[in-house]
């Protein structure tokens, strides 16, 4: 496996709001970008990620060799909705202590492997995304919880100082050279799916310069966001 990554501030904003987390080891690589503005994102998408960290701490506890893969599905599953509740109460729980006012949350996009049959898990709440190329296709993995409010677009679903929602999750089966691109909507805004198809397959073999020429094109585009990009290439399966 191989694995590059980026989370900058980009051009516009005061401060980096997105945080990541790269687990090689344990093969567990998220995205949150962060909402409500000073500091109240930043801090928010920093609980998210080092809540679901801990989701490791809970698999390596239990005996996953014992379940079948339905019931690994559903241990899994019951263990990233209890840490979006965790999460939550975190979150409730500083917005209460200093007094803040309106909206505090985050978005999460995650890919995990889990530790037999071979499969990976997307889960995702939000407009951060997962995409996924292989044979030369890109496919985007996860729909954007998104909806209306008169011309713009408002997140229908992320983690934050309200009811907290279950994750949706997928399951997956790449091959051996397939890619995986998560990011927050820092990159996607700026970047259409076929822009990415191209910068993927010209640096599937070299995942830093994805990240660098990527990073240099949303620059010259403006960067008024947040951009985060994790890049991971499968080894063998």
């Amino acid at each position: 496996m191989n694995v590059a990554y980026l989370c900058d501030r980009g051009l516009n904003r005061e401060e980096n709001e997105d945080s990541i987390l790269v687990d090689e080891v344990e093969k567990l690589f998220i995205v949150a970008d962060g909402m409500g503005g000073h500091n109240k994102g930043a801090v928010a998408s920093t609980i998210v990620v080092d809540e679901f960290r801990k989701t490791i701490t809970f698999l390596e506890q239990e005996k996953l060799e014992s379940f079948d893969e339905k019931g690994v599905k559903k241990a899994l599953e019951k263990q990233l909705n209890l840490q979006v509740e965790k999460a939550t109460k975190s979150i409730y729980a500083y917005a209460s202590k200093n007094i803040i006012d309106g909206t505090m949350g985050s978005t999460i996009v995650g890919l995990y492997k889990l530790p037999i049959f071979e499969k990976w898990v997307v889960f995702h709440l939000g407009d951060s995304r997962v995409y996924h190329l292989s044979d030369n296709t890109l496919t985007q993995l996860t729909l954007d919880h998104l909806g209306s409010m008169t011309l713009n677009s408002v997140l229908s679903k992320a983690i934050g100082n309200f009811e907290a929602m279950p994750l949706e999750l997928n399951y997956f089966n790449p091959k051996e050279g397939d890619l995986f691109l998560l990011c927050s909507d820092g990159i996607s805004d700026y970047c259409h799916n076929d822009e990415l198809l191209e910068l993927a397959l010209k640096y599937r073999y070299s995942l830093p310069l994805m990240c660098q020429y990527l990073k240099g094109l949303i620059y010259e585009r403006g960067a008024k966001d947040n951009l985060s990009l994790i890049v991971i290439k499968v080894g063998k399966v």
